[in-house]
Order: structure tokens, then sequence, then C-alpha cells
């Protein structure tokens, strides 16, 4: 039996903090008044409370294993259950999705299952286990277009065709947020998939997918308003290619009317907080567009016919330090995707410019991605106080075709 704990929303709460979906009013209830007793239910004849954190924080674990198993905004997700936590827990999860959740007595019959989930195009099915497993089986089990099964119950998800315990759905969960959470800048391509566990409407996310992909910086606005109703769990890179013009640093730097800055680094809170202003130098190590010293040499890897190819660089190593030094004016920290040592050349290059004018060797400026570099360059760096991630990881992964004819200069 599950009793949540009552709870009244303040009369006095701003129109810009409510949330715009209803898991979000769920949620923003739950986490503002932070019960430890916020989900109650009676095991072994026992009451077990869980707090409001772990309630919110196992919404989000188990939407984020769900989206990971491709659930995506609109898909049907059907739930059946007894009453319990984990049907609250699932329900929410399911909706913060942007998912539809398909509901289910636990006394339908067999029949009405089975019509459910087909007349519905569900693709995912949580059920509990023990006797509700049991029924609704012959129900379930010949619906060709259902994918996933998330058995609460662990035990009952033993042998059973497509089903995943709850618990491991929720731990993939845990580990996505853990590796999106503990890296410095987004992972642009997961962007969406964190996106998609906030439950915002069609015109947002292609708002923040926007931002993401374009550094619009007026969308700062949306990841700050997800903020304030508790629905932003994310960190987001903002990378820019600059034309001769740097009042764009001012309007990145700058909001209009009277808002909160969008910048320069450090701007904001443990929430929302802006980082490094991001350039990208290069392309990247799979499709051989970071830019050498030397070619790439030709071959069928790659597809190189061009002798002389070195890559591809994609800033003006010219009007670089200009732009850098400009940002550090307004108090910026630079970082740079930067594959290849020719590409390095250039930004080192431009940061001891910049430090000519400016001491940077505190800010700890960062290279990305800073695979292919050539010795010499490290002393540069040290001196200059740089941050580099080499990623060694697809050396690991991709040395094997480095020495094939095609690679054979890198």
């Amino acid at each position: 039996m599950s009793s949540p704990a009552a709870a009244k929303v303040s009369p006095g709460q701003e129109e810009s903090s409510i949330p715009s979906t209803l898991a979000g009013v769920c949620l923003a209830a739950i986490a503002r008044h932070d019960k430890p007793d916020a989900v109650s239910e009676r095991r072994d004849g026992q009451w077990v409370s869980i707090s409001a954190a772990d309630f919110v924080r196992r919404v989000r674990h188990i939407a984020l294993g769900l989206a990971d198993l491709g659930i995506r905004a609109k898909d049907r997700v059907a739930l059946i259950s007894e009453n319990r936590p984990e049907w609250s827990i699932a329900d929410l999860a399911i909706l913060s999705l942007g998912a539809v959740t398909v509901p289910i007595y636990t006394t339908q019959s067999v029949e009405q299952i089975q019509f459910i989930l087909e007349d519905s195009g569900t693709r995912a099915l949580m059920i509990s286990g023990g006797r509700v497993l049991k029924h609704a089986r012959p129900g379930f089990a010949g619906v060709q277009k259902l994918e996933h099964l998330v058995i609460f119950d662990s035990k009952a998800a033993a042998g059973l065709d497509r089903a995943t315990p709850l618990e491991s759905v929720e731990a993939r969960g845990a580990a996505i947020e853990l590796a999106d959470h503990g890296q410095d800048g987004s992972k642009i391509a997961e962007v969406d998939l964190v996106l998609a566990c906030r439950g915002r409407t069609a015109s947002d996310t292609d708002a923040l997918q926007a931002y993401c992909t374009t550094g619009a910086g007026e969308h700062i606005d949306l990841v700050r308003k997800m903020r304030t109703v508790l629905e932003t769990y994310m960190r987001v890179t903002y990378r820019a290619n600059f034309d001769d013009d740097v009042a764009l640093l001012d309007s990145m730097t700058n909001t209009p009317h009277g808002k909160l800055p969008y910048g320069p680094t450090g701007a904001g809170d443990d929430w929302v907080r802006i980082g490094p202003l991001e350039t990208v130098m290069d392309g990247d190590l799979l499709t051989a567009t970071a830019y050498l010293r030397t070619p790439w040499g030709i071959g069928p890897t790659y597809e190189i016919a061009e002798p002389s190819y070195r890559g591809d660089i994609k800033q003006d190593p010219y009007l670089l330090p200009q732009v850098f030094c400009e940002a550090v004016q307004r108090g910026w920290q630079l970082s740079a995707h930067c594959v290849g040592d020719a590409a390095m050349d250039f930004l080192v290059n431009s940061y001891e410019q910049v430090n000519f004018k400016t001491n940077i060797t505190s800010r700890r400026f960062a290279i990305s991605a800073s695979t292919f570099q050539a010795p010499q360059n490290w002393d540069r760096w040290q001196k200059l106080g740089l941050v580099a991630d080499m990623q060694p990881a697809w050396l690991f992964r991709d040395g094997l075709a480095f020495r094939k004819p095609s690679a054979k200069s890198v």
C-alpha cells in the first residue's frame, strides 16, 4: 500500500516558477516540501518510507533508463501494477520523458489487456510481478509490437522474453546521469536524451537543441527557466565560429532587458553556471579531418586521394588572437577542440599572444581531444597553464587503422 504525503503549493509562488508539465508539477511540489516520508508502503509488517529526494532521484534515473531503451516522446508505455510506490515513480518517469502512460487495471481480463496493448501501439510494458504478472502474461505474450517488459520484481523477470528488471533500468539511468554530470561540458549527441527526461514541449525542445548546436545565446533563458522548476540536470557547451565582428562576444556576455547575464564564464549558480567559451579548431580523428603538420597519406582507409591533404582548419589563425583577447577582456575562460598538431600550433600561438597582453597562466584554459600532438607543444602548454584532454581511448580503439599505409603519416 502506498500513500503520497500531502503537499500544499504556496499561494505566493511566482508564475515563472510554475512547471509547464504535469510531471513537473508533481516533482516540483515533492522536491519543494522535501518530506522524509513523501511516499510510504507496508513491507513485511512495517511501514517503510521513501524520502522526497529519493523519490525524485528514482523518477529521474528510471526516465533516463527508459530513454536508454529507446523510449521517446509520444511513445506509449503501458503500466500494470497494484498500489505501490513503483507505480507512482514509473508513471512520473514515463510522463517526464514526454511519453504517454497507458494505464491497465490489474483486474482487467487477458483479452482486454491484449486489445489495449495492440490498439495503443505500446512499445514497453511496466508491470509489477507475482500474481499480476502471471495473470497478464497471456495477454501480452503475443503482442508483436511490444519491445520491452520492465518488471518491478527482479526475480520475476528471470527467463522472461524481452524482460528487464526495473532495478536494472534504474541503475542504467543512474550511470548515465553520473557520466553526464561528471564531465566538463555536455556530450552534445546526448543532449536530446537528457532533455527528453525533462518533459519539455516540442517548441522548448527545439529551442534548446538549437542553442546546443548554434550557440544562440537567448536560449540560455530557457535553461534557466528549466532550473527554476527543477527540470534541468545537464551541462551545455557553447561552441562558436567567429566572423570578423567580435560584437558577437557582447551579445554572448550580456542580456537584453536587464536579465541575468549570459556570461562570462562562472556566471550563474550550482544549477546553471556558464562554462568556457569553446572554439572548434579542426576536424576529428574518425573522419580524417584533424589538421596535421604532415599529410594524412593516400589510401582506402579514409578514401584520401590527394597526397598533400592535411585535414581541415576551421578557424582563421590570424583572426583568432584578436577574438581571444576580446573574450579574455570580457572575463571568458577559453577552451578549444583541437585534434591535430598543426591546428595546435595555431591555437597555442593565439594563447601566447593573449598571454602577452593578459596573464592567463592561472585561468586553466583548456584543450579537448588533443590526440595528435607534437612533443614540443607540451612545454608550451605547461608554461601557459593549459589543461589538455588527450582522449587516448580513441588511439586505443582505432590504433590498428593507423598502421595501414593510408595513415602512415599519423
